[in-house]
């Protein structure tokens, strides 16, 4: 495969298809010279099959073999050699890897990454100059072109000339294409064109010394001027006696592909010599002469006397000794595609049984003579071969040919296997799609193999791969995939009772899927129970697991932030002691939030700087959405509103593949506070009711309603939540989210001018001690909490205490380059200041007021209202309004007077008797077009205290209904764009119908109604005296 033979016909004199090459082969030899001073590098040779990429290379090989060592490796046709093939005569690929033994990194392409580095090294670590020729990327495993990536780097301060062959117009699967376009950015590329028609000219002269001008043109039209066809074309014309004959053969003898011309010399040859071919394209483009005298039974002397017979008809080239090759691969190709498939299954059997003499033959090999001598070979042993092929693949992190190995063996798999067995094959297939990024295919694999067997191990293994895309990184989260949960638990019921990693792993996995769901505390149960497997395991990266969704779950906002800041340090300790590429990542992620809702910004950037040199390596978009969304938080924060909303899509256009709903999740928590910046909240209203009411049970999205609400002017729709949220108490949203939860309450009170809210808001044992707020996974940061400190104070009337927070929160959001949030919290001490009226305090109100103004004329639209308020104020042009009620008419009347009411509209009058309804009618006419919350209109405009019963649809089957309707609506576009209406009419009546039944057991917005629900009760009441009132 690589070596300096001066005999190997692989650096011999290309030849005529040399001709019209002279330049570039001079360049490749100047290249080669001074790779040989150090300056190596990288170029590739691109062309149609038949140009002359190989013969360039073999010349440039003969001209400086001399002076440097030359290494050859060819790519192969059919994925049998094993990964990194081109490679292996250079480095050792099998010594580069974690100890026996050692646990896995569950991280997407890291141990990828960590081989190729070490090969990386050990290739340049070589002294010697050298040309390395690689043949055929087309055909390569996607390892080896990635390594040829990772090499091309560096290469240029080593003494290595590579050059690397491309057949262009080949059918490339994505991976590879992937690759190999990623190589084209770093590589020299030189695109080999056709023969001119003086250099076919000067070919023709072999034929014939004075050649008819007007040939050489028409054999350039032909043949398109590929070097393979001209060649091929003046071979056959060598035996005409005439120009007249000549131009005869030129115009009829051109084959419209190479397959027509290998025909004709095939049927030309003696049938041993054409069966000895055949074979021989079976094995492949080259092989050893032995194993081809085993697969034809025949002594080595008469094989070798029919590979000279096959050399003379031009279809095998000249090889070193003990071996044979095509002259080229199209011939080589056409040879075999010219078998009929019942020779060709023959064939490979022969084969194979000619392979398995030789214990060192590569699982490849067997496995794909294996596979294509079906139905001829035992099935249950081509299945075993293409799993023992697929396993040398995901061993040496070949994920991509992992992946064809063992979808093969599945294919192949007969009826009567063992369900176990299928199901290994499955996880394994699922596995190594994960490590490539094709999540939905692996979560697919994972599930089939889930559904089979009862086995612990492949349960877990399922399990973790289904719950995991790779992406979570410890975090606290619930899918909408309830399968999830399900298969879990399953997994974990299986599992012995002794400690170890998996159940670790499989326990936190648990904790996070069930943290924000009906069962919390069973998550927090699960979690200590996985902490305490850890401890007792003494493991580092079991520790590290467990912790870090402990840690997200049960720190990250709660805990002081002194313990949140040692807590995640104690993560990344654990995790460089580990050594684990997913440890690391979890940590630094942990150590991003900690470290932002400490303030302390310099600190983020070193972690996220720290997250990128793992993780841009990986290449992984699951890893790589978090950088986005991180780098988006800071856009956001700067105040580049428009620039935040495009990052913002890229990003979930990056995650929506692996993370699916954790990137339209915080998609749509970023939107949600870029619109508040833009002044357009009140557009993000519709889908947070929508929201509210499908996430019922996430307390945190009832808050964000009320923040919207009191925002956009809908006070007393948000003061009737506001004061249902405060009555409860604060210990349901006392979660991972608080802070954030927290900040939107205390603007809520602020805006309501609610001080029974404000004051519980304030109490110590509730506000959060972080100096910063973070939403969700650090995916908006809004600032210093002390400004919603100050929004409290002022609420209360303390406004010396609420001076002090503003300056605090104005030096914070300063630090921070929080654009936005620091207008606001100037705009708002100016009001404080204006109410406060003290020594000094309009002067500082007009400053900050200017200097918010300059944010409002800048594009933060959110702040324009209470900029135009406080320059009113400051002008003296009007007074703050003592009573904001909203006037009436003259000619509008609905007016109590003891008994009875009076009631006028458009110069009708009449007094009616009083009831309770006219009250709420009162209520609802005083505010046209806007909801009112039944709250309001309840006795005594009371808000039960008393709990709430359980959902009458609970979580399942919420979920449930929601994927049946979604079911409905797909089913319903299928038939309409089928054209199939009555079908599509059928289909609608049954959503109709389900969806009917749903209303009637859910309140407004989508809300599950509650039995025995105060609430519920409440809404009937009101209806009820209303429905009364208005029919007297």
């Amino acid at each position: 495969m690589a070596g300096r033979t001066r005999g190997d016909a692989r650096t011999s004199r290309g030849g005529d298809v040399l001709l019209g090459r002279e330049t570039l082969v001079d360049e490749l030899i100047d290249a080669t010279r001074r790779a040989a001073r150090g300056n190596g590098a990288l170029f590739v040779l691109t062309a149609e099959a038949g140009m002359g990429k190989t013969s360039v290379a073999r010349s440039v090989a003969a001209q400086v073999l001399d002076e440097v060592e030359v290494s050859w490796s060819n790519c192969t046709t059919d994925l049998s050699a094993p990964p990194f093939w081109p490679w292996r005569g250079l480095v050792n690929v099998d010594i580069h890897g974690p100890p026996a033994g050692e646990e896995a990194d569950r991280a997407i392409g890291a141990e990828r990454y960590n081989l190729l580095n070490g090969l990386r090294d050990e290739l340049l670590a070589r002294r010697h100059a050298r040309l390395l020729v690689i043949e055929d990327l087309q055909r390569a495993d996607v390892s080896s072109v990635l390594l040829l990536h990772h090499v091309a780097s560096a290469v240029v301060t080593t003494p290595m000339l590579i050059v690397a062959t491309l057949r262009t117009g080949e059918p490339l699967g994505a991976r590879l294409r992937a690759a190999v376009d990623e190589l084209s950015g770093v590589a020299t590329t030189r695109d080999l064109p056709p023969l001119s028609v003086d250099s076919i000219e000067a070919l023709m002269r072999r034929v014939s010394p004075t050649p008819d001008p007007g040939l050489a043109a028409l054999v350039a039209h032909r043949t398109g001027g590929n070097p393979l066809f001209v060649t091929e074309l003046i071979a056959t014309a060598r035996t005409a006696r005439s120009q007249t004959a000549l131009r005869d053969v030129i115009e009829g003898s051109v084959p419209t592909r190479v397959a027509d011309s290998i025909a004709r010399r095939l049927s030309r040859l003696p049938d041993q010599v054409s069966h000895a071919v055949g074979i021989a394209s079976v094995v492949g483009t080259r092989g050893d002469t032995r194993t081809l005298a085993l697969a034809l039974g025949l002594s080595a002397d008469k094989v070798l006397e029919l590979l000279d017979q096959a050399r003379a008809a031009r279809l095998l080239g000249a090889s070193p000794p003990g071996a044979w090759q095509f002259e080229h691969d199209l011939v080589r190709d056409a040879v075999y595609e010219s078998l009929s498939e019942s020779e060709r299954v023959s064939a490979h059997a022969i084969v194979l049984e000619a392979f398995t003499a030789n214990p060192a033959t590569p699982a490849g090999v067997l496995a794909h003579h294996a596979v294509c001598a079906q139905p001829l070979f035992d099935a249950e042993r081509a299945v075993a071969l293409a799993a023992a092929a697929g396993e040398a693949a995901h061993a040496h992190h070949a994920y991509e040919e992992a992946v064809v190995w063992f979808e093969r063996a599945l294919a192949n798999t007969p009826a009567a296997i063992s369900p176990r067995w299928r199901a290994e094959l499955l996880v394994r297939c699922g596995e190594a799609h994960r490590h490539i990024g094709n999540v939905s295919v692996a979560r697919s694999a994972f599930l089939d193999a889930s559904r089979i067997t009862d086995d612990s191990t492949i349960l877990a293994r399922s399990a973790l791969g289904y719950a995991d895309p790779g992406a979570d990184l410890g975090i606290a989260y619930r899918t909408e995939d309830s399968t999830v949960a399900a298969l879990l638990e399953r997994a974990i019921s299986a599992q012995p009772v002794d400690d170890s990693l998996t159940t670790v792993l499989l326990d936190s996995r648990l904790a996070a899927e069930l943290y924000f769901s009906d069962v919390p505390h069973r998550a927090r149960s699960l979690s200590d129970v996985a902490c305490a497997r850890a401890r007792r395991l003494g493991s580092t990266r079991a520790l590290g697991a467990a912790g870090a969704v402990a840690h997200d779950a049960f720190v990250v906002g709660q805990a002081p932030m002194p313990e949140q800041l040692l807590n995640s340090q104690q993560l990344l300790d654990w995790a460089r002691e580990d050594g684990s590429t997913a440890a690391l990542l979890s940590a630094h992620r942990a150590r991003v939030f900690d470290l932002l809702a400490a303030a302390d910004l310099p600190a983020v950037d070193a972690e996220i700087l720290a997250f990128r040199r793992i993780a841009e390596p990986l290449r992984a978009p699951a890893y790589l959405w978090w950088l986005s969304t991180w780098s988006t938080m800071r856009t956001l924060l700067e105040g580049r509103l428009d620039d935040a909303e495009t990052e913002a899509i890229a990003t979930y256009e990056l995650g929506k593949g692996p993370l699916d709903g954790l990137a339209i999740t915080n998609l749509s928590f970023l939107l949600f506070f870029l619109r508040r910046e833009q002044g357009r909240l009140d557009e993000m209203e519709s889908a947070t009711r929508s929201y509210a009411a499908d996430q019922a049970d996430v307390p945190a999205i009832r808050v964000a309603l009320t923040f919207l609400l009191a925002e956009t002017g809908k006070l007393e729709e948000a003061r009737v939540l506001l004061s249902a949220i405060t009555a409860g108490g604060f210990e349901q949203l006392r979660d991972r989210n608080w802070p954030a939860t927290w900040f939107q309450l205390a603007r809520a009170a602020a805006l309501l001018g609610d001080a029974t809210s404000a004051r519980a808001l304030l109490a110590s044992s509730t506000r959060p001690t972080e100096q910063c707020v973070m939403v969700s996974l650090a995916t908006v940061c809004l600032g210093s909490t002390s400004l919603a400190a100050a929004w409290l104070l002022h609420a209360i009337g303390d406004l010396d205490a609420a001076d002090a927070e503003f300056r605090i929160a104005e030096d914070v959001n300063a630090r921070l380059g929080a654009r936005s949030w620091l207008a606001q919290t100037r705009a708002d001490h100016a009001r404080l200041l204006l109410d406060r009226a003290g020594p000094g305090d309009l002067d500082h109100a007009r400053r900050l007021t200017g200097l918010a103004a300059v944010s409002a004329a800048g594009g933060l639209r959110s702040i324009e209202p209470t900029v135009a308020d406080l320059q009113q104020r400051l002008a003296g042009d009007v007074d703050t309004p003592a009573d904001s009620t909203p006037r009436t008419r003259s000619d509008r009347v609905f007016r109590r007077d003891g008994a009875v009411w009076h009631v006028a509209f458009n110069d009708r009058a009449a007094t009616v008797p009083h009831a309770r309804g006219m009250n709420d009618l009162r209520a609802l006419l005083a505010r046209p077009h806007e909801p009112v919350s039944v709250m309001e209109l309840a006795v005594d405009g009371g808000i039960p205290h008393q709990a709430r019963g359980p959902g009458a649809f609970d979580e399942r089957a919420r979920r449930e209904i929601r994927a049946r309707l979604r079911e409905l609506e797909s089913a319903i576009a299928e038939a309409e764009d089928a054209g199939n209406t009555e079908r599509a009419a059928l289909i609608r009546e049954q959503r109709r119908e389900l969806a009917e039944m749903v209303a009637r057991d859910l309140g407004l917005g989508g809300r599950s109604r509650r039995i025995d629900d105060p609430i519920e009760r409440a809404r009937k009441t009101v209806s009820t005296r209303i429905r009364r009132t208005t029919r007297r």
